[in-house]
């Protein structure tokens, strides 16, 4: 059999189904492809001169492979929501970041699992059952008791998983959170 023939029945044995829009199936790839591609070895065996051209795709790389060499810890608290569950996989995947979701578990993981997505890799925290939530109360409350804050106050703000998520920073827990999804913009400043 000619290698023209072999290659047409292969490929149509094995069609293959990945597109321009398949975004999860192109993350993925990319993620495996860097996990056990050494670029190393590829790039010292390729000749070429510098470009001073920087596609989109080349800056999104280059934000990539940056954000791997210094991990952080990302807290999120718009856990439920479809659009963070879904970039949560991509950086995942990607391996970019640590995430922290912020709400019960068995929800967002049935969301997850009903979107289809792998979040395996994050860290859920909910803060009503956590050991961390007196801990906030009571830092919270003494940052803002000279403002006139009682405690109780400070436990309803902390039940607020903005607040929580701004705590988890302040106190060192992550080193950044991301909000505004779902909630306003006046919401996640304050």
């Amino acid at each position: 059999m000619s290698p023209c023939r072999a290659r047409t029945a292969c490929s149509a044995s094995a069609p293959s189904r990945l597109r321009p829009h398949s975004d999860r199936k192109i993350e993925l790839a990319l993620g495996l492809f860097q996990k056990h591609v050494n670029l190393d070895i590829i790039a010292s065996e390729i000749h070429t001169h510098t470009n001073t051209i920087i596609t989109p795709s080349m800056f999104q790389f280059q934000l990539f492979e940056m954000a791997k060499r210094d991990k952080k810890t990302i807290v999120l608290p718009e856990s439920n929501d479809d659009r963070i569950l879904r970039a949560s996989e991509i950086l995942l995947r990607r391996e970019a970041v640590n995430i922290i979701f912020l709400g019960d578990a068995d929800k967002i993981l049935n969301r997850a699992g009903f979107l289809g997505i792998d979040i395996n890799k994050a860290e859920i925290i909910d803060p009503f059952s956590s050991e961390l939530m007196e801990i906030f109360v009571n830092e919270f409350f003494k940052l803002r008791q000279k403002k006139g804050l009682l405690i109780e106050g400070a436990r309803d703000a902390l039940a607020h998983h903005n607040y929580f998520a701004t705590m988890m920073v302040h106190m060192g827990y992550a080193d950044g959170m991301v909000s505004g999804a779902k909630h306003t913009t006046s919401d996640t400043i304050r």
